[in-house]
């Protein structure tokens, strides 16, 4: 239990750092592409 607690913080992190960037990403992209077109 207490080495299994850190991992699944860290996941937990991970994915959520993970999330924030794939959604920043989005965010940039979508604006690009409605101005190229």
């Amino acid at each position: 239990s207490i080495i299994r607690k850190p991992n699944e913080t860290m996941r937990l992190i991970i994915t959520s750092l993970f999330g924030v960037v794939f959604g920043f990403l989005i965010g940039i992209s979508f604006p690009t592409v409605s101005l190229t077109k």
